[in-house]
């Protein structure tokens, strides 16, 4: 219960971040369409990689973090990329909006990034305080990688805007 009601704070973060990004909506509607896409790859991200991450640590006896923290920037390059070309080749294909299509494939690229930093951080950070990173890492990496992805997109978006119109 106590992660599902920080979850419910998280989302009335999430909010109140959104309508701080109004004239941006006002501006292109089309951008709300895109949040849910926005926030379920970075979500899917730092899910999957923290549940690898757990287990890595909870198997491996000579964990080392810094060879490990290298390996996962070069596993976010490879994922990235084509999630962040993907979601601009399908909404310039789809919704024909170069602004909203450039806004994605930055926002998916650094929200892939970050979400895979918290979700290999966070947990490390946890076990090394003897806290079970396994209890307490999903629903408090969850609601970090949706704020953080929700404030690049609306960002993004806002810079864009205003230098491209």
């Amino acid at each position: 219960l106590p992660w599902l009601m920080l979850g419910m704070i998280g989302s009335a973060l999430a909010a109140g971040i959104i309508s701080y990004f109004e004239s941006s909506l006002e501006q292109i509607i089309l951008l709300a369409l895109f949040i849910p896409a926005v926030t379920y790859i970075s979500d899917a991200v730092g899910n999957q990689s923290e549940t690898i991450f757990i287990r890595t640590i909870a198997l491996d006896r000579s964990f080392n973090f810094s060879k490990y923290l290298k390996r996962e920037l070069l596993v976010w390059f490879g994922m990235a990329v084509p999630l962040s070309i993907g979601m601009f080749v399908i909404s310039m294909l789809f919704w024909n909006s170069f602004i909203v299509s450039l806004t994605l494939l930055i926002t998916v690229f650094l929200s892939v990034l970050i979400s895979m930093m918290i979700a290999v951080i966070q947990p490390w950070l946890f076990a090394k305080v003897k806290i079970d990173p396994a209890v307490i890492g999903g629903p408090l990496d969850t609601i970090m990688s949706d704020l953080l992805s929700i404030v690049i997109y609306f960002s993004t978006a806002t810079i864009l805007l205003n230098l491209l119109q």
